[in-house]
């Protein structure tokens, strides 16, 4: 998703000052600011393998076929850790109801000290199939997370 062109080298100070402008008047706050994108709000019963299946169907993933992300509300967070080289993700394990998965969120690590165990919170995730040590078993990849009832659908 590039554009290309041609501008003379005395010209470049005005261009970008031109651009600047335009960028300055057309722009807006919101506009800057990310948005996910969420398929539907699930309950954790229904995250099975053969929903898993099912959403393989769709792949390959990527510009104009996103990932699905759902949400799930209420969900009790049981555990919560922070790992990798750096410590800058998150690894928990929820809840809701008799359901409960693992669940990783990549980069969210700043995340970690409102995120304690026992609390209730809003989940925006993709599901993931995750291969450990001869195991497999459905994994959370966890997009957004709010304290319960905060996160906007």
């Amino acid at each position: 998703m590039a554009a290309g062109f041609t501008v003379e080298t005395k010209n470049i100070e005005a261009l970008a000052k031109r651009l600047n402008e335009i960028a300055l008047s057309r722009i807006t706050d919101d506009m800057l600011e990310k948005a996910l994108r969420i398929d539907g709000e699930i309950p954790f019963q229904i995250v099975t393998s053969e929903l898993y299946d099912a959403l393989q169907t769709f792949r390959p993933y990527g510009i104009g076929n996103p990932e699905p992300v759902f949400a799930t509300t209420g969900v009790e967070i049981l555990d919560v850790r922070t790992v990798g080289r750096d410590q800058t993700h998150l690894k928990l394990v929820v809840r809701q109801g008799h359901t409960t998965f693992d669940a990783m969120a990549f980069g969210k690590a700043k995340l970690f000290p409102g995120i304690v165990p026992g609390s209730k919170a809003d989940i925006a995730y993709s599901i993931s199939l995750n291969e450990w040590n001869g195991k497999t078993s459905l994994q959370l990849i966890v997009r957004d997370i709010h304290q319960a009832s905060m996160l906007l659908l």
